[in-house]
């Protein structure tokens, strides 16, 4: 996601709305192909073309708090790693970051995307 284009685009006059989609992987092309397609049907039978907003993406099961750490407790690799609930974890991560001080990308292998922050490899200082 370029935030400099997407603000550029919106700026620009003839431009009202932006729509940016949340994820920009490989795996959006076949939605914006079919909303492509959707729309060409629309103005090819004379109607317009009336898309509606995708809303939330969020679309798979919803997990507590209380889920999440039975899981964590039932898991059989329970004994090799540890755990902890924490309040703020955007203040947490961004201070894991910031004392990572990394002057280039980890030496572990990183996946594109969304994934490549659920890998315990990407973390500085990894014990696992």
């Amino acid at each position: 996601m370029n935030v400099k284009a997407n603000k550029a685009i919106l700026e620009l006059p003839e431009v009202d709305e932006l729509f940016v989609f949340p994820s920009c992987g490989d795996e959006t092309n076949s939605i914006g192909a079919a909303y492509m397609v959707h729309a060409q049907h629309r103005l090819e039978a004379g109607r317009p073309v009336d898309i509606e907003p995708i809303g939330s993406i969020y679309w798979g099961p919803e997990f507590s708090d209380a889920d999440a750490e039975l899981a964590l407790k039932n898991h059989p690799g329970r004994h090799r790693h540890t755990y902890k609930y924490v309040d703020d974890i955007e203040r947490v991560v961004a201070e894991k970051l910031a004392a990572a001080r990394w002057s280039r990308a980890p030496r572990a292998r990183w996946s594109s995307g969304p994934a490549r922050w659920a890998t315990a490899r990407s973390w500085p200082g990894r014990t696992a």
